[in-house]
């Protein structure tokens, strides 16, 4: 009796230890369902209303297939009579919209729970050739990508210059997992191009609305946006509104990885103060979309001197001269921009080559100095044909080689540095060098003895003792320099041809530069 009793209470305390599991299991369960429809409502999944009379075409599967087989055997035609294409809707049938959308390099790390939702809230659309899907300069609100078919891309490639639109140019054709009109879901500005088909085309469409939901929850997705905006705004500031070559050819890896992450995406009301007249510039902008006023003081009271509109830039005359704001800027309407500090614009964006000198030709004019010239590519090719015209172009090839000896020479043998100093001084430096430049006779004197040496130990110096030394033309180079900007560029500057350098480089008018310090600019026209 005692060993039944005992086996009936072991019965009953596993009856109950299975109830308190299976309770337990059902507690989790519903606590994952609640979890699961707290994510669906962020996505607003939980109803689907019709605030007018809808019509809904359902296509069976089963059906649909038993319908293609017969067409496959010749029985499937239309009212016309003639046989019925279904490759686009056999391509959504057979297709998860999922797997385009993930193939969007943002999207690529959301959560695969994530895009399912998005998928679940995108739609197919199919979109006969020939048809405009984005139209430039229009408002959007949609994502695409392309399932099947292809589509060109055109664009102006640049802003409204003078009022005037330039024409479109063609930049791409895309294809199937391509994408387009990012850019309008992620903020609320105009299409950037003109998109149309060139065949007929299944596109899987994204609206703007539950994409910016899918933005809040998951934060990865708006960061990974905010960048692929940025970047995208970069290039077009570099690619459309420098002049210099070497700008707008800019490697894109200079512009991601150098750049990029010192730059930030702003947008602002109307109304917003940005930068204070009689005050230095603490930022840099470049405006994408959007306007801005200038203001300025005048007889007591603030007026309005200047409007701004997007592809305009705005700060970098402060930052560069350490001048305070001629005038006061303030949105006027809502605005997208990006903004640079003045450290960051100073130590990130003037180290790439040409791009202070840019600025600073616009700036100073026909104040400008030879060496911002001669970082400017398209400067200094148009002071190199006025040396030409001169019959003085000695100069400027003696000044490159000798850089170049400088810039080569750790990396070459004394051997192969001596041979280059031997051929330097005989092409610029001896009695009859065919481009014999206008150097000191004590210049001259120093090169020709170590050039000319037959012991070199004698004439190797501190810090590496090598032979020829590093600064071998160091002192004829600047000296060569001095007298270039003495004489040549002094009359380059009042040439016709400087004249529309400034032109095409939309040189600043009316700026005072008295204040300017005098290490920036240089001997200019007297």
């Amino acid at each position: 009796a005692a060993l039944s009793q005992a086996g009936g209470a072991d019965a009953s305390f596993q009856r109950q230890a299975r109830r308190t599991t299976a309770i337990e299991k059902r507690e989790e369960q519903i606590k994952k369902m609640k979890k699961q429809t707290k994510i669906r409502k962020q996505f607003d999944m939980t109803t689907v209303s019709a605030p007018f009379g809808a019509k809904l075409l359902q296509l069976d599967k089963e059906k649909f297939g038993e319908f293609e087989r017969k067409m496959k055997a010749g029985k499937g035609h239309n009212a016309k009579g003639q046989p019925v294409d279904f490759s686009l809707i056999r391509v959504m049938m057979k297709s998860n919209i999922q797997d385009y959308i993930k193939r969007i390099p943002f999207l690529v790390r959301v959560p695969t729970s994530r895009l399912e939702m998005l998928g679940e809230m995108s739609n197919f659309e199919i979109v006969e050739e020939g048809t405009t899907v984005c139209e430039e300069g229009t408002s959007g609100d949609k994502l695409y990508v392309v399932v099947f078919g292809s589509v060109s891309v055109h664009a102006t490639g640049d802003h409204e210059i003078g009022g005037k639109k330039p024409e479109q140019k063609f930049l791409a054709e895309l294809g199937m997992g391509d994408h387009f009109g990012e850019l309008s879901v992620i903020a609320d500005v105009p299409r950037q191009a003109t998109v149309r088909t060139t065949s007929a085309c299944l596109l899987v469409s994204i609206s703007r609305a539950p994409f910016r939901n899918l933005m809040k929850v998951v934060p990865d997705v708006g960061t990974t946006v905010q960048s692929v905006m940025k970047l995208y705004m970069l290039s077009k500031f570099f690619r459309s509104l420098l002049y210099s070559e070497a700008l707008t050819n800019i490697n894109a890896e200079t512009i991601e990885m150098g750049l990029l992450p010192w730059v930030q995406l702003v947008e602002t009301e109307a109304g917003q103060l940005l930068l204070h007249e009689r005050e230095q510039a603490e930022d840099f902008y470049f405006l994408y979309h959007g306007k801005v006023v200038a203001k300025a003081m005048k007889d007591g009271s603030q007026e309005q001197v200047g409007e701004l509109g997007p592809g305009s830039y705005f700060g970098e005359i402060s930052i560069l001269t350490n001048t305070p704001c001629r005038a006061s800027l303030f949105t006027l309407t809502r605005t997208m921009m990006l903004k640079v500090s003045k450290a960051d614009f100073l130590k990130r964006f003037c180290q790439v080559p040409g791009f202070r000198s840019e600025f600073l030709i616009r700036i100073l004019g026909s104040q400008c100095k030879l060496e911002n010239v001669l970082e400017h590519d398209i400067a200094r090719r148009v002071f190199e044909q006025h040396l030409s015209l001169e019959l003085a172009s000695e100069n400027i090839h003696f000044y490159d080689r000798s850089q170049s000896y400088l810039e080569r020479y750790d990396s070459r043998t004394d051997a192969a540095n001596f041979s280059e100093a031997q051929s330097l001084y005989r092409t610029y430096m001896a009695s009859d060098a065919p481009e014999q430049v206008n150097i000191p006779q004590t210049m001259l004197h120093t090169c020709r003895n170590i050039v000319l040496a037959e012991d070199r130990q004698a004439h190797a110096v501190a810090p590496d003792f090598r032979f020829p030394p590093r600064d071998l033309f160091g002192p004829a180079t600047s000296e060569a320099l001095k007298l270039m900007e003495k004489d040549n560029f002094r009359r380059f500057v009042k040439a016709p041809a400087f004249v529309q350098l400034l032109k095409d480089l939309r040189a600043y008018e009316g700026i005072d530069i008295s204040n300017i310090a005098d290490d920036l600019k240089g001997g200019g026209a007297t």
